[in-house]
């Protein structure tokens, strides 16, 4: 009885595809399981801010909204669609790039994002939101 062993000084090394491919899927589903728990769906309570006391230059545009939608600039009534025009004469006349946001706490957030994208439309790049401080 012959009993042949292969000689493994001849034989070529080689690189298993397989546990690298096991790994690289393991990874690939925790990113993917991972990422629906990144911003969680929930309601959310947003803190008040509690800051040093600043003064407020009164020359700044500032668009203020009521709880209904409504905007004001100057403390001038302005229709949605002229809102545009009115923040471009406003931008040019104070030579300003900011604008300062003064809201009901009850504003619904699509109409602050309207008036936010109206006003980049204007060529306004700074805003700035006005709060009131706790106590």
């Amino acid at each position: 009885m012959n009993i042949e062993f292969e000689d493994s000084s001849s034989s070529t090394p080689t690189i298993e595809l397989t546990p690298l491919i096991d790994v690289i899927f393991q990874i690939l589903v925790f990113i993917m399981i991972s990422s629906t728990f990144a911003e969680p769906m929930m309601d959310i309570i947003l803190p008040q801010a509690e800051t040093e006391e600043t003064q407020v230059d009164h020359s700044v545009l500032s668009v203020q909204m009521d709880r209904d939608g409504n905007s004001y600039i100057k403390s001038e009534r302005i229709p949605q669609d002229q809102l545009l025009s009115h923040l471009r004469k406003w931008q040019t006349e104070l030579d300003t790039e900011a604008v300062y946001f003064k809201g009901d706490q009850e504003v619904p957030y699509k109409h602050i994002l309207e008036a936010m994208n109206l006003a980049r439309q204007a060529g306004l790049t700074q805003f700035n939101f006005v709060y009131e401080e706790s106590e």
